[in-house]
């Protein structure tokens, strides 16, 4: 028998964090839970975001970041993993759930925002890079007023996607607290 080495969990926040309350706060917590390998890394000024030091944060994780990752990403955090991504091009993951991604015209109208716009959209990396993927996105994002599905789905092609018909931003205001479809996504491989 092969020995397979143990999943590990990223969870990555966007904008403002994930504090207690929002879904990613659960998750990381249900994991842990459950005896899971589970990592939440806290990123410095998550209010005014920078995003050379969002990646140099990120890579301290880089001996987690394998084929036995699963990678959890909201809003900003989706952007910061892309960019990751186009970073360091060898990266391999298990899966990738993205989830809410906020548009480029919004990062680039928000001065907290702008060093994560004009990011590269790369299919090809983007499929290399991971065995499987999942966008979770809603019509009525605030953030992404041209939907997720347009901005990000039909580029990278990502192959399943699941719309969440109006539930805004999919955090703590629209109504995201404890999400247990989440928990049962990131299992599911």
């Amino acid at each position: 028998a092969v020995f397979m080495k143990k999943k590990e969990f990223i969870i990555i926040h966007g904008l403002n964090g994930s504090p207690k309350g929002h879904w990613q706060d659960f998750l990381y917590e249900d994991l842990k839970e459950l005896g899971e390998n589970v990592f939440f890394p806290q990123f410095s000024n998550n209010n005014n975001p920078n995003l050379n030091l969002w990646l140099e944060q990120l890579h301290k994780l880089e001996k987690h970041i394998n084929e036995n990752t699963v990678v959890i990403a909201h809003s900003m955090g989706v952007i910061l993993w892309l960019n990751y991504l186009n970073k360091y091009k060898k990266t391999r993951i298990l899966n990738t759930i993205l989830v809410a991604p906020p548009s480029n015209d919004f990062l680039k109208s928000n001065k907290t925002t702008n060093s994560f716009s004009n990011f590269i959209l790369d299919k090809d990396l983007f499929h290399d890079s991971t065995n499987k993927s999942l966008l979770i996105a809603s019509t009525n994002d605030e953030y992404c007023t041209e939907t997720a599905k347009k901005a990000f789905s039909d580029i990278l092609n990502i192959n399943y996607l699941e719309l969440l018909a109006d539930s805004g931003h999919i955090n703590i205001d629209s109504g995201f607290g404890r999400w247990d479809d989440i928990l049962k996504i990131a299992l599911d491989n």
